[in-house]
């Protein structure tokens, strides 16, 4: 099962948080918010403006230039993150994650085959293929996070029985 660390200590993902919501219905939550921003983003013949278009200035003299973000590369952000927390909320193992890095690859072909009777929008081959690579990037990881987490939970439970019988 995957856990958590917080605070020091690592604790299941499905116990309840102080907000009063499972891990689990956060989890899908956050899975629901990242699909509806995809979604309208890519669908709204305008988009959505989520990142500012000037630039935004750090401390120590640093600045970001979010809104000269290119279509493919938030296409690979967007899917990324969507595959990740999908393999998070769907406690996937690794023939789940390939089925979920192939629906979205195919969601992003959809939209992008949707793409092409909205006005100012267009087909293009390159943030079909950044959809479908971010995918697979967001699900590995998503893969790797369980593994190492769920890894570190079952080697924490494990330590705790060692020294239970050692009493």
């Amino acid at each position: 099962m995957l856990a958590w660390v917080a605070g020091g200590t690592i604790r299941g993902m499905n116990s309840p948080s102080r907000f009063r919501i499972s891990a689990s219905t956060a989890r899908w939550c956050v899975v629901g918010l990242v699909l509806a921003a995809l979604l309208a983003g890519s669908l709204l013949p305008g988009g959505v403006q989520v990142l500012p278009e000037r630039a935004i200035s750090l401390p120590g003299g640093f600045v970001l230039f979010l809104g000269g973000i290119s279509p493919p590369v938030k296409h690979l952000i967007a899917f990324g993150l969507l595959g990740f927390f999908l393999v998070l909320a769907l406690e996937a193992d690794w023939r789940q994650a390939g089925l979920v890095a192939g629906g979205l690859a195919g969601l992003g072909l959809a939209i992008e085959v949707v793409q092409i009777v909205i006005p100012v929008r267009s087909f293009l081959w390159l943030d079909a293929g950044a959809s479908a690579a971010g995918a697979v990037g967001g699900v590995v990881i998503g893969l790797f996070v369980r593994w190492f987490v769920g890894g570190a939970a079952a080697e924490t439970q494990e330590s705790r029985a060692d020294v239970a019988r050692r009493r």
